[in-house]
Formats: structure tokens, sequence, C-alpha cells
């Protein structure tokens, strides 16, 4: 899929990224930033992310 979603517990407050089928809960910031990055920023030596390599 080409869908990243960041869920907020309105009761805990917990977040959690949904992404290919996959839920990963209970991240804190630093956790977060790094999954994210991961996820959507090109890698060295490629011009587009793991989120965009269905574009090319």
């Amino acid at each position: 899929s080409d869908a990243v979603a960041i869920v907020v517990s309105e009761e805990t407050g917990a977040v959690s990224v949904a992404e290919e089928g996959r839920l990963i809960r209970f991240l804190d910031e630093k956790n977060l930033r790094e999954l994210l990055e991961e996820l959507l920023l090109p890698k060295a030596g490629t011009q587009t992310g793991h989120f965009w390599q269905w574009r090319s």
C-alpha cells in the first residue's frame, strides 16, 4: 500500500504507526522519528525512499 498512518490513542496518548498491514505500537518520540525517516526519506544512493519505491 502507499499509505502510512500515525494513530494516537485519545485515552492513553500512545502513538502507533500502521504500514503495510502491520501496526507498530507504543512508539516514543525517538522511535517514531526513526521509523518515519526509514519509511519516508530517500536512502543514500537512491532517488526514492521505501515509501515511494512503487512509483519508480
